[in-house]
């Protein structure tokens, strides 16, 4: 450790053409490294973490710690697993709680995407822990089947639980699952109940996460049928599903008959002061102040979103911090905002971005963004009637816009509901993308109709 203070105490000076407020250090080499942030004017991107996060020993970032800190505070690639930070979700999480202590029900939480329905189970799995529940957790895929399910969430649970062996039985002591009493037939949802029914001594919580992804009827089928025997025999087992979805009818395939079972909820959209929260404690969890117009900004273009919230006030913090400041201002989160814009344009396959670069002007992008926000209201679909009272342009110009994008690939149609046409973006990133170029946009020049707001007028001068 002698040698590597040593060398990264060498030799400190700021080179010539590099704008920066931290040191530098020099290499045995003579190159001069930055001690941390982007690349900038020529100076060389690093890791600042071993591969055993721990804070790089050749680097001397005074802001080290407070980095450190703030990747566990917003996680928009993750999802929350500190109750500290779980922000705007208690009231969900409470009637979740209520339907399986109180009523004895499997759970069904439903929602567009970025709405935070993962963190709800996450946090769900900490708090029944602590109430010493069994919990098993799966992550659904395209090509999940139910055979191979169960025997994942039988391995979870062990021998000693089971009422014919108990805790002294060889069997337990030697590290027996319920897994390990099933034969090699497919196991069905009735062998998969007969099971569990012999379940004693605790309680499970099985979690199947990202159901929407699930291309099989068949499976979705099952395990509706599993939910109904569970509830018919009660069994001490509890199912809690969580996907995108419209409703519970468009996640899960079942019959009236389990409906009594069943709980469903939807993961509403954050109201502004849940997203104020979800700022404010990672404002607390890092030692990072946010301008109160910082915050504003990210309130409004959040839209509502956890995702975008944790998204924008990541990149805002990294952005002060790369700067050397500790304070993020209205600046900070204008090129917050450019690199959300970059990484969600990064996603669309790149014809399609060149046919909605020939398609944007202004004014098109101002109408799009209104659309956009009411798709990402309205789990991705909208109507010329939602989007009416927040434009001027008359119903034939709306029209014919989207006759544009239908042609040009861009919406498709989904048919009527409630005498309305509903449209619906071709890629789900789409709604994201248009939203957030619009409102920078209108950030550059006047307040954005219908989601105006003080904050987004207070960073006219910085966006341009």
């Amino acid at each position: 450790m002698a040698l590597l203070e040593r060398l990264a105490g060498i030799w400190k000076a700021q080179a010539p053409g590099i704008v920066r407020s931290e040191p530098m250090t020099a290499w045995p080499n003579g190159k001069t490294w930055p001690e941390g942030g982007e690349r900038r004017n020529g100076a060389f991107p690093h890791f600042r973490l071993t591969a055993g996060d721990q804070n790089n020993p050749l680097l001397r970032d005074g802001l080290a710690d407070v980095r450190s800190r703030l990747r566990n505070a917003f996680t928009p690639s993750q999802p929350m697993n500190d109750r500290n930070l779980f922000a705007g979700r208690t009231a969900l999480l409470a009637s979740v709680i209520r339907a399986i202590e109180d009523e004895r029900l499997h759970v069904v939480i439903y929602g567009q995407r970025g709405i935070g329905k993962t963190s709800v189970m996450h946090i769900l799995a900490q708090t029944a822990s602590e109430a010493r529940y069994r919990l098993t957790y799966v992550s659904c895929g395209a090509s999940s089947n139910f055979d191979e399910t169960f025997r994942l969430i039988s391995q979870s649970v062990p021998l000693l639980f089971h009422s014919a062996y108990g805790p002294t039985s060889p069997e337990a002591e030697k590290g027996a699952t319920f897994a390990d009493l099933l034969s090699g037939a497919a196991v069905t949802p009735r062998v998969a109940a007969d099971l569990l029914a012999k379940l004693t001594g605790t309680r499970l919580i099985v979690m199947l996460d990202e159901f929407d992804r699930v291309e099989s009827a068949e499976f979705r089928l099952r395990i509706a049928e599993f939910i109904k025997t569970l509830s018919d025999r009660l069994v001490r087992v509890h199912v809690v599903i969580a996907g995108v979805a419209a409703n519970v009818a468009e996640l899960l395939a079942y019959t009236p008959s389990i409906q009594r079972g069943l709980f469903a909820v939807e993961a509403p959209p954050m109201t502004e002061d849940e997203i104020r929260l979800l700022v404010k404690l990672g404002q607390r969890a890092t030692g990072i102040s946010f301008e109160e117009v910082a915050i504003d900004c990210i309130v409004t273009v959040a839209d509502g979103l956890p995702y975008l919230a944790s998204l924008l006030s990541h990149h805002a913090a990294l952005a002060a911090l790369d700067d050397g400041r500790i304070e993020v201002t209205k600046m900070d989160v204008a090129a917050a905002l450019d690199r959300t814009i970059r990484d969600f344009e990064n996603r669309i396959p790149q014809p399609l971005r060149k046919d909605l670069d020939g398609l944007l002007n202004e004014n098109r992008l101002q109408i799009l963004g209104v659309l956009a926000k009411q798709a990402q209201a309205d789990h991705g679909e909208f109507t010329l009637a939602t989007s009416a009272a927040s434009t001027i342009e008359s119903a034939e110009w709306r029209q014919s816009l989207v006759s544009l994008l239908i042609a040009e690939g861009v919406l498709t149609e989904q048919g009527e509901s409630g005498g309305q046409t509903r449209f619906r973006f071709v890629e789900d990133s789409l709604p994201n993308y248009l939203w957030l170029a619009a409102s920078r946009s209108r950030m550059r020049t006047q307040p954005f109709g219908a989601v105006s707001s003080p904050a987004l007028h207070s960073l006219d001068s910085v966006a341009q």
